[in-house]
């Protein structure tokens, strides 16, 4: 009986020695995988390169880092209209994002700048219906000639 105790012990001890380095094993695969995905990456100028300014990048002439412009915004005063004539003008971009919401006198008009997304054509004008009107965007200037 001594003999399969002894033998029971030893598969018990052999197994849980397995089990031990089953898992040893694992956590040094894990770290190893942690450790490399980690590693920094080779810097995109070039080894052994460094900028310290802006002037040093050599961009193609005309080239311009700003992503935004400002363009006027002009609503024409109307004549003959009575002072404090007011209507809400609405301009969107092409996605559907309100750009300037503005209670215009119509007796006065309005001449105001607008910051929009560099390289945009065209706005477009919400009417009260909900429907939309293309507005070309000529130069830096937006004129609305009728509302």
């Amino acid at each position: 009986m001594s003999y399969v105790n002894g033998t029971l012990f030893s598969l018990v001890r052999m197994y849980t020695n397995f089990l031990l380095m089953k898992t040893k094993l694992f956590i040094a695969v894990f770290a190893v995988l942690a450790l490399s995905s980690c590693a920094k990456k080779e810097s995109q100028v070039g080894a052994g390169s460094h900028v310290d300014s802006f002037t040093e990048i050599k961009t193609p002439a005309g080239f311009n880092f700003s992503s935004t412009q400002t363009i006027i915004f002009k609503v024409p005063a109307i004549p003959n209209m009575p002072p404090k004539a007011m209507s809400l003008v609405t301009i969107e971009n092409a996605k559907g994002i309100t750009l300037l919401k503005y209670n215009v006198d119509l007796a006065i008009g309005l001449e105001m700048p607008l910051t929009i997304t560099a390289g945009t054509k065209e706005l477009f004008l919400v009417r009260a219906d909900g429907s939309k009107q293309a507005l070309e965007i000529s130069g830096n200037e937006l004129t609305l000639n009728s509302i």
